[in-house]
């Protein structure tokens, strides 16, 4: 329109000239008016395009900015108290929180910040501004959020190594208690008064100690652990990152606390394993020494006993086999004190030493228990006595009604030691005494034949049938008699100062005899627990009536040997007597040539 005005104007201008003029500016003015507002719409049609443009791009950079915030939001929740299972799960949707920032957001807000970067070139007027929140959201989604991603998965993970700890120590703990409550550690049970029953015990606590210290290593582990907690707290040098560790740790941060309790819960039962322990072998040491004594006491009663079978032997050969057999018992028993009774009561008097100066400290305890050899109390428990030495109460409440039995039961077995050596001296000097009556007994057998011999020339009614055989019987008895007179005195001398050693031996061995018969028997009523022992006076008063037998032979093959020797002396004067007569009647006057 305005160009057909113009037209029409240029032709009124060409056909009137004289306001050709007039026309013609009147043209230029309409000219410039329509380039005018022309530009002036161009200009806007351009402003309300990019302002269109703006308005789609800003719509694009508010979604991708909410679900960056929502992003991050997710990633700074805090629900680090979740189980084990969500906790596992939410490891899992970081993971696809991780993909989507770098497969979706990161590249949309590329594209958000190409757009704003080209708007910037082609001069849009919110081109700088586009640029600058375009930059912002890139540097939240190519930084914060992976950050962020890096440390909440960091996060999870040690909360989910937690919850696998933290279960550890809640087992950890439930155990400890499991023991605490074990009645091995019942202190009155530590003071029980049969060997046998505090033998299992000590046993049973040396099992648990092994349990306990097996123990140490996992506790360690434990221990690691908790401690890497912290330090990956300390050491995580992003801060985005070190947030969510941080914000994690804080609810693990009873983690130490935790592990702080455990091994207060492990602390306390050691030392109540290492507390009964040393009580239970304090009291266990004094049973075995007293079951030690009561196999000493079973030792000398199985031995003690048969004498009284051994000490009536009769026969030569069975007296000379008993006799060696008492030697041999003799030094056993010298052995057996040598080697036991006297150590034994060297133990006896320390540990008596001990207590009656309070009881042995607790180092002293510990260090016994180190020199012991017979496998007591275990390598466990004695770790413990050795670990908590100092807290340790070695002040047994019945140390001292033990102590006294102790002394009481030494002393008894000192008593029935002395019983059993001077039993054997006994039995070994009857024997002795027995073996030298068999002896004389035969020595008087032999004299006993040698004058049955010459009682057989004294009741001989042979005086020979001629002059010259009674002259030779006569010479021959004669010889005889005078030969036999200093033989057979000399023998019989002999025999009667052995019989009369013999009866000086036997009178003192009675008397012996006799006093350790009072002497056992006042012993016995002291000891209370005199069964199979009372025999022991009865087996003394036997030997007494064994000697008093022995005496008894003696005495009668003594008198039976002077009475046979006084009538064969008799006899022969006698049987003398008729040959003399005999050999008168028959050679008369030559009789002196005989």
């Amino acid at each position: 329109m305005v160009k057909q005005l113009c037209d029409k104007g240029e032709e009124l201008r060409k056909t009137r000239s004289e306001n050709a003029a007039k026309i013609g500016d009147t043209v230029t003015r309409l000219t410039d008016a329509a380039n005018l507002l022309h530009d002036t719409c161009k200009e806007k049609n351009t402003r309300m395009a990019e302002a269109n443009e703006v308005v789609q791009w800003g719509h694009q950079m508010d979604e991708a900015f909410a679900q960056a915030t929502a992003t991050e939001q997710e990633l700074t929740v805090d629900d680090y108290g979740a189980d084990e299972t969500a906790l596992s799960k939410l490891l899992d949707r970081q993971t696809e929180i991780e993909n989507n920032i770098k497969a979706v957001q990161v590249v949309r807000g590329q594209n958000l910040l190409n757009k704003a970067t080209k708007a910037q070139a082609d001069e849009h007027f919110a081109g700088a501004q586009m640029v600058q929140e375009a930059q912002k959201l890139n540097d939240s989604l190519t930084n914060v959020l992976p950050q962020l991603v890096a440390g909440r998965k960091e996060a999870l993970q040690i909360m989910l190594t937690w919850r696998t700890v933290e279960k550890e120590i809640r087992a950890e703990s439930i155990w400890l208690k499991e023991k605490m409550d074990s009645p091995l550690l019942d202190m009155k049970k530590s003071e029980k008064t049969d060997y046998a029953d505090a033998s299992r015990h000590l046993k049973g606590l040396a099992e648990l100690a092994a349990q306990v210290v097996t123990k140490d290593q996992a506790f360690k582990e434990l221990s690691d652990k908790v401690n890497g907690f912290v330090q990956e707290k300390q050491t995580t040098s992003n801060q985005a990152r070190r947030k969510m560790v941080q914000l994690a740790l804080g609810t693990v941060g009873d983690s130490v606390l935790s592990m702080s309790q455990l091994n207060n819960q492990k602390t306390e039962l050691e030392e109540r394993i290492a507390n009964t322990g040393a009580l239970l072998l304090t009291n266990y040491t004094t049973l075995q020494l007293l079951n030690e004594i009561n196999e000493a006491e079973e030792w000398i009663r199985v031995r003690i006993l048969p004498l009284r079978q051994i000490a009536p032997m009769t026969d030569s050969n069975g007296t000379k086999v008993a006799s060696q057999k008492v030697k041999d018992m003799l030094v056993d028993a010298a052995s057996f004190n040598r080697d036991t009774i006297g150590p034994l009561k060297v133990r006896v008097q320390l540990v008596v030493t001990q207590q009656s100066s309070g009881g042995p400290s607790n180092k002293r305890v510990v260090a016994d228990t180190e020199k012991r050899t017979d496998s007591v109390p275990g390598p466990a428990l004695l770790l413990l006595m050795q670990r908590h030495a100092d807290t340790m109460d070695t002040q047994g409440r019945g140390a001292r009604p033990k102590v006294n039995i102790l002394q009481r039961e030494t002393e008894e077995l000192t008593s029935r030691y002395q019983m059993l050596l001077q039993y054997l001296e006994l039995v070994e000097k009857k024997l002795q005494l027995h073996t030298e009556v068999h002896t004389f007994n035969a020595q008087a057998d032999d004299l006993n034949r040698w004058l049955s011999e010459m009682e057989q020339s004294v009741v001989s009614k042979d005086y020979g049938s001629d002059v010259d055989e009674c002259g030779m019987l006569l010479s021959n008895f004669d010889e005889q008699f005078e030969g036999s007179s200093s033989i057979g005195a000399s023998r019989l001398s002999a025999l009667g100062q052995k019989s009369k050693e013999l009866l000086d031996e036997a009178t003192t061995l009675r008397g012996k005899l006799k006093s350790e018969e009072q002497r056992s028997a006042s012993v016995l009523t002291q000891i209370p627990d005199q069964e199979d022992w009372v025999s022991v006076p009865q087996a003394l008063q036997e030997m007494q009536d064994h000697v008093k037998m022995d005496e008894k032979t003696v005495n009668e093959r003594q008198e039976e040997l002077n009475r046979k020797w006084v009538d064969i002396r008799t006899g022969m004067k006698t049987r003398k007597e008729p040959k003399d007569r005999q050999t008168d009647t028959v050679v008369g006057p030559k009789r002196d040539e005989f």
